[in-house]
């Protein structure tokens, strides 16, 4: 019988790192890791479906320590990759993590996206940061990034926990004039 052998490839990591799912997190990190020392250059792709392993698993400290490392080794690392590691920080409500995040994808070759933004809002919502959620409405709306009903409620949700119900009504009447989609949620918070 004749051996055969199966050249690995970025395709081939990438495929095996999402297969691994929520239940085989650390297996995906070792994947990721042999991936990094061989000849292979990381791309996005098996970068962010490493993180997105954390992402599930709530395991936000190991996917922003991965998203660091790669960023200081001058890897590419693209906005679905900025935006997968401020999804899990917000799942913790780590807001200033979340926001922190939401300002160095500006910095790097990555285009902050309206995900970023809503996943960091939400963040702050969680605690109650509705200074910070009204700041990035604001750095929206400068850097002409869309601001959707997500956005919006996480900052109208905000306000109402900080008991700024001024502010809140403001950011329904937006959200009302922009004509995106009312939830219950958004209503209650205002």
């Amino acid at each position: 019988m004749s051996e055969t052998r199966v050249e690995l490839s970025l395709v081939t990591f990438g495929a095996a790192i999402g297969a691994c799912g929520d239940s085989e997190r650390d297996r995906a990190l070792e994947l990721f890791e042999v991936m990094v020392h061989s000849d292979l250059e990381v791309d996005a792709i098996s970068l962010n479906a490493t993180i997105s392993a954390y992402e599930k698993g709530s395991e936000w400290e190991k996917a922003l320590r991965l998203l660091s490392d790669i960023a200081k080794n001058n890897m590419q690392v693209s906005t679905s990759n900025f935006n997968t590691t401020t999804s899990a920080c917000e799942k913790r409500s780590q807001w200033e993590r979340a926001l922190r995040l939401s300002t160095m994808v500006a910095q790097t070759k990555a285009e902050p996206s309206t995900i970023t933004f809503n996943a960091a809002s939400s963040a702050c919502e969680k605690r109650g940061e509705w200074c910070k959620a009204l700041g990035l409405c604001a750095v929206m709306a400068q850097s002409q990034i869309e601001q959707n009903s997500i956005s919006l409620s996480a900052a109208i949700s905000a306000c109402e926990k900080g008991r700024v119900w001024e502010r809140a009504m403001q950011l329904f009447d937006v959200l009302v004039q922009s004509k995106a989609e009312l939830n219950t949620i958004t209503c209650n918070a205002a």
